[in-house]
C-alpha cells in the first residue's frame, strides 16, 4: 500500500503545506486538490466580487428549475457546518444588534403581513418536526425555562392571573375588557386596601356584577377586594365602592 506524503506543494501560491490545508478530490491520484483551501478561497471571494450579479442569477435559476436538490443541498451544507455558521451568526449579531433590528423593522413597517405569512408557511410544513424540537429543547434545559419563566413573572405581576380571567371571560362570552394598568390604577386611586374589610392583603379582580349574571369585564365593573372577601362575596351583586371617589377615579381616566 502507497503511503501519501504529509505534504504538498501548492500550484496557485507555490508554498509546501501540508495535506490538511488541501480540499479533497476524489479523481486525482493522490486524492487532493492541486491548489491549498486558502488559495482556492481568495479565487472563490475575488470571483464573487467580480461576477457576483452572474452568479447569483445562476444560483436562483437552477434552484427555480430544481427545488428539491437545493433543499437537500442547503440541508447539508447546514448539517456540515451547523457549528460554525451558528458562531459567525451569532459573532455577527452581537456587532450588528441595532443595525440588523432596525433592519428588521423597517422590513415589517413596509409590509406587516409579509413575516407572518413566512412564518405561518413555515410552521405549517414543519409543524411535527418544531413540536419535537421544542419539547426536546425543553427537557434539555428545564432548569433555564423554569429561571426565565419565575424571572418573567417577576417582572410582571399579575399578569398571568389577568389571563386566566380574560379566558373565563371568553369562557361565558361576557363582554367588555379592561388592563392591567386599568387595574393597578384603581387599586391605587383605592389606597391599596380591600374595599369590603380595609385589610392591606394581596388585592383580587371582583366583578361587582358577577359574569355568571351577566357582568362587563370593564373596569366600570370592577372593584378591588382581598381574597377572603372576594370568596365571600360569591355571586351577588354587591357594590363596596364609594360613589363620589369613584366617580373621581373615572374623571381621571376620561
Amino acid at each position: 500500500m502507497t503511503t501519501l506524503p504529509e505534504t504538498k506543494h501548492c500550484s496557485k501560491c507555490g508554498e509546501t503545506k501540508s495535506t490538511s490545508d488541501f480540499g479533497k478530490a476524489a479523481g486525482r491520484r493522490d486524492g487532493l486538490y492541486p491548489t491549498c483551501k486558502a488559495c482556492v478561497n481568495a479565487h472563490n471571494r475575488e470571483r464573487r466580487r467580480t461576477h457576483g450579479d452572474e452568479i447569483r442569477a445562476k444560483k436562483r435559476e437552477y434552484a427555480a428549475r430544481n427545488p428539491e436538490a437545493k433543499r437537500e443541498i442547503d440541508r447539508r451544507s447546514y448539517e456540515k457546518h451547523r457549528d460554525s455558521r451558528i458562531a459567525r451568526m451569532r459573532a455577527n449579531y452581537a456587532q450588528n444588534r441595532e443595525r440588523i433590528r432596525e433592519t428588521v423593522r423597517e422590513a415589517y413597517r413596509q409590509d406587516p403581513s409579509k413575516p407572518n405569512e413566512q412564518n405561518r408557511r413555515y410552521y405549517q410544513a414543519h409543524s411535527q418536526e418544531i413540536g419535537l424540537y421544542k419539547q426536546r429543547h425543553y427537557h434539555q434545559n428545564k432548569p433555564r425555562y423554569q429561571q426565565n419563566s419565575r424571572a418573567w413573572q417577576d417582572r410582571n405581576p399579575g399578569y398571568i392571573a389577568h389571563q386566566s380571567r380574560r379566558r373565563r371571560v371568553r369562557q361565558v362570552q361576557a363582554h367588555g375588557t379592561h388592563t392591567i394598568a386599568e387595574w393597578r390604577r384603581m387599586c391605587a386611586w383605592f389606597g391599596q386596601v380591600c374595599l369590603r374589610c380595609g385589610s392591606h392583603e394581596p388585592l383580587t379582580v371582583d366583578h361587582v356584577v358577577p359574569l355568571s349574571r351577566g357582568g362587563s369585564d370593564d373596569i366600570a365593573n370592577i372593584q378591588p377586594l382581598c381574597k377572603s372577601c372576594n370568596s365571600a362575596k360569591h355571586q351577588r351583586t354587591i357594590d363596596y365602592r364609594d360613589a363620589a371617589v369613584l366617580s373621581a377615579f373615572f374623571g381621571t381616566i376620561c
